[in-house]
């Protein structure tokens, strides 16, 4: 007889204890403001009133973030239990729980900024383009209005530490196709960045110093394997910024 189970329902029972390196811990510091500002920061509404909402917020520390930067209508959706109470002991009333999907449905044209850090490899590819859809559905109309995130970076060196570090990920994605998916959900002005070093003090310091020419190797090896290596995004993950401007990307 063929063993057949819904994996995914099994892990997210009890998420956070199940995949032990995103156990929440309420007492742990959250990243560094100054690197989610290099990487986020330009990305985010200048408008500090406009509503943005994070799908899968975890323990909120992109709420806290974005809290601290001065956003007032901000709000998180997550569905594990042991999350949410880590976002609560930590005085995050913005995160509650719910269901990212619903989350979306229930705010057409609503949100000037969709917020997914860490999110979209949950997702098959069969259910990626509907949620795509939510998305851009979710957005006021306009081109200031963004879907702003971070992913797997597929061509990052590294990749298979954050892809497969989860057994609910299901997808990972180079520059290329990650715009192919947000193009085929209608967005049309699409920023990606590899998520390089910030330098915050000594230790990031000489990791910068260190990825450099580390970098530099890695193209140099692209180059000899006839690969477009000019520009070529090496880091683990990759943040985008995604708009709808009317316009052909």
């Amino acid at each position: 007889m063929p063993l057949h189970e819904d994996y995914r329902e099994r892990l997210y029972r009890d998420y956070s204890r199940t995949h032990g390196a995103a156990a929440p811990d309420a007492t742990a510091a959250d990243p560094d403001p100054r690197v989610l500002e290099s990487h986020f920061g330009r990305f985010l509404p200048e408008d500090r009133g406009a509503r943005i909402l994070e799908l899968g917020c975890g323990a909120g520390a992109f709420l806290r973030f974005l809290r601290a930067r001065g956003h007032r209508a901000i709000e998180g959706v997550e569905r594990d239990e042991g999350s949410l109470a880590a976002a609560r002991a930590r005085g995050t009333v913005e995160a509650v729980r719910g269901d990212a999907v619903e989350a979306l449905r229930a705010r057409p044209g609503s949100c000037a900024c969709v917020v997914a850090v860490d999110f979209l490899e949950h997702f098959r590819k069969d259910e990626l383009f509907p949620l795509l859809d939510l998305v851009a559905a979710a957005l006021v109309p306009g081109p200031d209005s963004a879907f702003v995130g971070r992913v797997p970076n597929a061509d990052g060196v590294a990749w298979g530490r954050v892809r497969y570090g989860d057994l609910t990920h299901e997808l990972a994605f180079t520059a290329n196709s990650l715009r192919q998916a947000l193009r085929a959900a209608g967005f049309d002005a699409i920023e990606v960045r590899a998520e390089e070093p910030v330098v915050t003090g000594a230790r990031s310091l000489l990791r910068w110093l260190l990825w450099k020419p580390l970098r530099a190797a890695l193209r140099l090896y692209l180059f000899a394997e006839s690969y477009a290596h000019e520009g070529a995004l090496l880091t683990p993950n990759l943040i985008f910024r995604a708009r709808r401007t009317g316009t052909r990307a």
